[in-house]
C-alpha cells in the first residue's frame, strides 16, 4: 500500500480526528464554566458532537442523492454548523448551564473542527479557484477561507479566555461566514457554478440563523434589564 496516497485520500477523516486534540484541550480550559468535572465527561461530549456531525453529514448526503440533487452544491458538510451548536445549546438548557458561555466557548470549537476538516481540501486538490487573470495561478480560496476561520477563532477565543461571555461569538460568525462564502464562491472554478443556487440558499440560512440568534439574545438582555 502507498502510505502517502492513502493519507491524501483520507486527509479529511485524519484531520477531523486530529482536531479532537485541540477540541479536548479547549473544553478542559473552560471545564469550570461548562461544569465538567472530569476528562471523561469531556470525552463523552466530544463523542456525541463528532457522532452528531458525522450522522448529519451523511444524512444530508443521503437527502441530496435521493431528493435534492446537484442543486444544493454538495452542502452536506455545512450541516455541522447547525447540528453541533444545537446539541450544545440543548444540553446546556437541559442541564442548567450558562447559555451565553456555552455559545461562546463551544461555538468557537465548531469553527475549529470545521477548519481542520477544510484543510483537507489543500491536500486533496479540490475546491479550486478560478485562474487569476494574466497569470497561470488560481485564487487560493481554501487558504483564504482557513485564514478567515483562524482569525475568528483567535479573536473570539481571546475574548473567551478573558471570560467575556456575551453569547454573540457564534451567531456573529454565522452571519460573517455566510456573507464571506457568498463572495468567495464568485471566484470558484466554473465547475461549481451550476450548483451556486444551493450554496446561495445555504449562506442565506446561515445569515438568517445568526440574525435570529442575535435578536433572541438582545430580547433576553432587555428582559433581564
Amino acid at each position: 500500500m502507498n502510505v502517502a496516497h492513502y493519507l491524501l485520500n483520507h486527509a479529511f477523516y485524519i484531520l477531523v480526528t486530529v482536531s479532537a486534540i485541540p477540541a479536548l484541550l479547549w473544553m478542559w480550559e473552560f471545564k469550570e464554566e461548562l461544569k465538567l468535572k472530569s476528562i471523561w465527561q469531556i470525552i463523552a461530549y466530544l463523542a456525541c458532537v463528532y457522532g452528531i456531525g458525522i450522522l448529519s453529514t451523511y444524512g444530508i448526503a443521503a437527502l441530496e442523492n435521493a431528493v435534492i440533487g446537484k442543486d444544493w452544491a454538495n452542502r452536506r458538510g455545512w450541516s455541522v454548523f447547525v447540528t453541533m451548536p444545537f446539541f450544545y445549546l440543548c444540553a446546556a438548557k437541559l442541564t442548567g448551564r450558562n447559555l451565553k458561555a456555552v455559545s461562546d466557548i463551544l461555538g468557537i470549537q465548531v469553527m475549529l473542527i470545521y477548519g481542520f476538516g477544510r484543510t483537507a481540501c489543500i491536500f486533496q486538490g479540490c475546491c479550486l479557484g478560478k485562474i487569476i487573470p494574466g497569470t497561470q495561478y488560481r485564487w487560493p480560496l481554501v487558504i483564504i477561507e482557513i485564514i478567515f476561520l483562524a482569525v475568528f477563532v483567535v479573536v473570539q477565543g481571546e475574548k473567551a479566555f478573558r471570560r467575556q461571555f456575551d453569547g454573540k461569538s457564534y451567531p456573529v460568525f454565522l452571519i460573517a461566514y455566510g456573507v464571506f462564502r457568498l463572495l468567495l464562491e464568485l471566484f470558484r472554478d466554473i465547475e461549481i457554478l451550476p450548483s451556486y443556487y444551493g450554496l446561495f440558499i445555504g449562506c442565506i440560512v446561515f445569515i438568517l440563523s445568526g440574525a435570529v440568534w442575535l435578536v433572541i439574545l438582545h430580547k433576553s438582555e432587555e428582559q433581564v434589564n
